[in-house]
Parts: C-alpha cells; structure tokens; sequence
C-alpha cells in the first residue's frame, strides 16, 4: 500500500470519528436521563431523647412523595400523619413498648417526579 493511501484512509477514519464522537455528545443516540433530586428532611425532633410514645416529628422537601414516606423504629412501622404545607409536615410516636434504652429511627422515601429513594436515620435514647 503506498503511503499516501495510507494517509488518506486514515484521515477519513479520522474524520468519521471525530463525527460520531461529536453526535453522541449531543444525543445523538444515547437516551436523555433527567438527575434524580432526592428527596430532604430537616427539623427531626426529638434531636436527642424521646420518652415512650413520644411525638417524632420532620419536614420532607416539596419533591417527595408523600405516599412514599415510612418511619420504622426497631422493626415497628410507625403510622404517620403527612400534611402539605411548606413541604410535607410528617408526625408520629414511638411505640409505646419501647422504653429504657436507644433506638435508631429511620426515614425511607422517594422523590417525584423521577422516584429516586433517600433513606436517613437518627440514634434517640429512649428515657421513662
């Protein structure tokens, strides 16, 4: 093969993949997939120590889903009331079979539109 044929099939490799390279980039055949927003919570109370039964208490950002949202306390599900006002107001107590000792609340819900999960928890001592 002489060399300047070489050279011209090699620029037209080139070219042709500088090309696809440039319309990949810009979508051209890969799908558009939008950044999940998890879902925040903030003003968690208790902070430090709940009594048995006590009130737990957060805010989820606007983007949950409030169905989605669930509070579980050494494997008891604990009922919520969720109301929309800045945000999504959520309460609920501890079990009151949960006395003397420490005890990691967690938090577990989805974003929307996109439903990506966030999960966040806090250590409380459970004091009489």
């Amino acid at each position: 093969m002489h060399k300047t044929t070489f050279l011209k099939k090699s620029a037209v490799f080139l070219v042709l993949g500088i090309a696809a390279t440039n319309v990949w980039g810009f979508g051209g055949g890969g799908g558009y997939s939008a950044k999940c927003v998890e879902p925040r919570f903030k003003n968690i109370k208790p902070p430090k120590v709940i009594a048995p039964g006590g009130e737990i208490s957060f805010t989820a950002s606007t983007n949950t889903d409030p169905n989605s949202i669930k509070v579980v306390v050494k494997g008891h599900k604990i009922d919520l009331d969720v109301k929309d006002h800045y945000g999504f107001q959520v309460r609920g107590n501890m079990p009151v079979e949960l006395t003397d000792g420490y005890a990691l609340i967690k938090i577990t819900a989805n974003s929307k539109p996109e439903s990506c999960v966030t999960e966040d928890a806090w250590l409380v001592k459970i004091v009489k």
